[in-house]
């Protein structure tokens, strides 16, 4: 019977199994305190990776899996791409901070990124947060994104993508010390959307998941930032400021604006669609 359903519904099948996994490893934060975090952030951000792997596997075997997985280290897209990739958001961020420091007067400070029991370990900063983008975007791009643009169009599939990603991290929100407690929901959730236009748009150019690994894990170090952690309307400056420069990046390339509004593209053959 589970292989049927995975077989009938495998996009309900994957977001259903990576919040699971993810949301069940946040149990040790209230079971033994924050203590746990380093090893638990970890782990459950391997949810997206391990819910594509699984289903997929089910599906398709291990010549599925194999194909998955290959998008992880094609890093042959051009130097534009990387560039972008980057440095795009970064910038974004960068100028969205100095927006609001001129809007609201708040001084640049920086202080060390936090946890729930303390400053986070010089590991998991260099080699945590771009081995966990990887495996989140295994699972996002590499297996949810192509499966969503075969049911729907770019927009559609991105303001989807966008939404189940943002309220993955919802727990995120709700642990004491964490870097997302105190955002506001709503222009977290517009950023979000916002962001999964750029990778898909990205990754539909690119057939990288690596490379969207990297845009991943640049938007988590935006948080660095100076100014970063102290400005409240952040948030809500990088959403609009990523949607907006989004929709003037996609529009300014020759296929972007029929990628966005009349057609769909499907990653695994690059063409175009009615």
């Amino acid at each position: 019977m589970f292989h049927r359903f995975v077989r009938t519904h495998p996009l309900v099948a994957y977001f259903s199994f990576a919040y699971a996994f993810s949301w069940l490893m946040c149990l040790p934060w209230l079971a033994v305190g924050p203590v746990a975090f380093p090893v638990v952030f970890f782990i459950g951000g391997m949810g997206p990776c391990v819910a594509a792997i699984a289903v997929t596997s089910l599906l398709e075997g291990r010549a599925g899996v194999r194909k998955l997985l290959a998008g992880a280290w094609r890093w042959r897209v051009g130097l534009r791409w990387w560039a972008l990739a980057l440095l795009g958001f970064p910038l974004l961020a960068f100028t969205a901070i100095l927006a609001g420091h001129w809007l609201t007067g708040e001084p640049l400070a920086w202080k060390p990124p936090g946890s729930p029991s303390g400053h986070l370990p010089l590991t998991m900063l260099v080699l945590g947060i771009p081995l966990l983008a990887l495996l989140e975007e295994i699972g996002w791009r590499g297996y949810a994104w192509p499966a969503l643009l075969k049911r729907h169009r770019f927009l559609m599939a991105s303001a989807i993508l966008g939404t189940l990603w943002a309220c993955w991290h919802l727990p995120l929100f709700l642990v004491k010390g964490m870097s997302h407690e105190g955002l506001p929901f709503i222009p977290y959730l517009g950023m979000a959307i916002g962001i999964s236009i750029w990778l898909g748009w990205l990754y539909c150019h690119t057939q990288s998941i690596l490379l969207a690994a990297v845009f991943h894990a640049s938007l988590n170090y935006s948080g660095l930032l100076p100014g970063s952690q102290s400005l409240p309307a952040l948030a809500t400056l990088g959403g609009l400021g990523l949607v907006l420069t989004v929709a003037l990046v996609c529009v300014s390339q020759r296929s972007g604006a029929r990628m966005l509004t009349h057609r769909r593209i499907l990653p695994e053959s690059g063409v175009e669609q009615d």
